[in-house]
C-alpha cells in the first residue's frame, strides 16, 4: 500500500496546484494511518506474548484456521482491487476510471444486478464531471493512454459535444 501511494504521490508532482487539492487530500491522510498502522504491526511483532489466537469463531481450532483463511482470502481481494482501480484511474483518468472501475467492482466483487452497477458507475462519472470540472473548475489527469497519443480525456470525446449543445441550450 505504501509503494502505491507513493507511486501516486510521484505522479502529482507535475500538475498545477488546483489538480494537486483532491489527491493529496485523499493520500496524506491515507499515508498517516498507513504508517501508524506500519508502527503498530512492528510494534506487535516485537511482542514478548503472542496474540491470542481465538479467531472469528472462538477457540475451536478447525473453525478459527477457516476464518483464517476467509480473511486472508477476503484481503488479498481487496487488496487487488485496490491495486486494480489505481491502475485503471492511473490508464484511463480519473472520470473514466471511476467509471470503469465502480462498475466492475460492483458487477464482478460485489455481484450486484447490471442495472445498480451501470446506476452507481454513471453517478460517479457525473459526480466527478459536475463537481470537479464544472463546480470547481479542477482538472482532473486524462489518464496515461490519452496522454500518450495526445488526446483530451478519453470521455470528452462523448461528453464533450453533449455539454456544448447543452451550453449553447442554456445560454440561448
Amino acid at each position: 500500500m505504501l509503494a502505491i501511494l507513493a507511486c501516486a504521490l510521484w505522479e502529482t508532482r507535475a500538475w498545477p496546484a488546483q489538480s494537486q487539492f483532491f489527491p493529496l487530500s485523499i493520500e496524506i491522510p491515507v499515508l498517516c494511518l498507513l504508517l501508524l498502522h506500519l508502527g503498530t504491526a512492528v510494534k506487535n511483532m516485537f511482542r514478548s506474548k503472542p496474540a491470542p489466537q481465538g479467531g472469528v469463531f472462538g477457540g475451536n481450532e478447525q473453525r478459527s484456521e477457516a476464518g483464517q483463511n476467509v480473511v486472508r482470502r477476503r484481503t488479498v481481494v481487496i487488496q487487488c482491487w485496490i491495486v486494480f482501480f489505481f491502475l485503471g484511474i492511473w490508464l484511463l483518468g480519473f472520470k473514466v476510471g471511476a467509471l470503469v472501475l465502480t462498475f466492475a467492482f460492483l458487477r464482478l466483487a460485489a455481484h450486484e444486478s447490471w442495472r445498480l452497477s451501470a446506476a452507481f458507475a454513471v453517478m460517479s462519472y457525473l459526480f466527478f464531471l459536475v463537481v470537479f470540472d464544472f463546480a470547481l473548475h479542477v482538472p482532473l489527469g486524462a489518464g496515461r493512454i490519452a496522454d500518450y497519443f495526445e488526446l483530451n480525456s478519453l470521455d470528452m470525446y462523448l461528453v464533450g459535444p453533449i455539454v456544448s449543445a447543452l451550453r449553447r441550450m442554456v445560454g440561448a
